[in-house]
C-alpha cells in the first residue's frame, strides 16, 4: 500500500503520523519551506545537515559592499521608513557601523549617505500611497491544512514588494508569489505589486 503525504506534514523524528492528522501551519512556516525546502524537511524530521564551512573575509568592508551586503542594508533601511516611528538616521548608520556591515568613520558614512539616496529615490515614488498598517487576517482552510498568520498592507495600492538597484530576486518572487496566492485564495480585495527600481 502507498501512502500519501501532504506537501507540509508536520512529520516529527520517533512519531507516528496518520494522514487524517490536521496541518497547522503559519505563514512564515509556508514562506521558510519554499524558501529552504531541504532545510525545512531535514529539520522536522530531526536531521540536522552539515553545516557549510564559514570562511572569514580577509578584506575589510572599507567603502564598498557586496551585492547581499548592499541588498541586507538597503532592505533595513526600508524596513525602517515603514516602522511608525522610524529610527534616526544617525541611529542607523551606528548601528550598521557597529554591526560590521558599514566601515567605520567617514568612509562608511559615505557608503551609507549613497544607498540611502538610492532608497529615498524609491520609497519617494510610494510616498503618497502610504497608509497606516492595516492588518488582513488569514485563516486559509485546505483539505486537511490550516494556514494562518496576517498580512500586513502599507500602501492604498495593495502589497508592495521593493526591490533597489536590482530585479527581484527568486527568494523575493517566492515572497511575493505566495502572498499573491494567499490573497486570492483567500478571497481579500488586494493586489500584489512588485517594484525594482534602478
Amino acid at each position: 500500500t502507498r501512502t500519501e503525504i501532504p506537501l507540509f506534514a508536520p512529520i516529527y523524528a520517533g512519531e507516528a503520523w496518520s494522514p487524517q492528522d490536521p496541518v497547522q501551519l503559519s505563514i512564515q512556516q509556508l514562506t521558510a519551506f519554499w524558501l529552504k525546502p531541504i532545510e525545512t524537511l531535514a529539520k522536522s524530521l530531526g536531521i540536522r545537515l552539515a553545516e557549510r564551512e564559514i570562511l572569514l573575509e580577509e578584506d575589510e568592508p572599507y567603502g564598498t559592499l557586496s551585492g547581499l551586503d548592499a541588498y541586507q542594508l538597503e532592505h533595513q533601511i526600508i524596513e525602517n521608513s515603514l516602522q511608525p516611528n522610524p529610527e534616526p538616521a544617525a541611529e542607523l548608520l551606528s548601528n550598521f557601523q557597529a554591526s560590521g556591515l558599514l566601515a567605520p568613520g567617514a568612509l562608511g558614512q559615505a557608503t551609507f549617505s549613497i544607498h540611502a539616496a538610492r532608497v529615498d529615490n524609491t520609497m519617494a515614488d510610494l510616498r503618497e500611497l502610504r497608509i497606516p498598517d492595516k492588518s488582513w487576517p488569514i485563516e486559509l482552510a485546505l483539505d486537511r491544512a490550516t494556514i494562518s498568520g496576517e498580512l500586513i498592507q502599507h500602501y492604498s495600492k495593495g502589497l508592495i514588494q521593493v526591490r533597489v538597484n536590482k530585479p527581484l530576486d527568486a527568494k523575493q518572487h517566492v515572497r511575493s508569489g505566495l502572498k499573491a496566492l494567499l490573497v486570492a485564495a483567500s478571497g481579500l480585495p488586494l493586489q500584489c505589486f512588485d517594484l525594482d527600481k534602478d
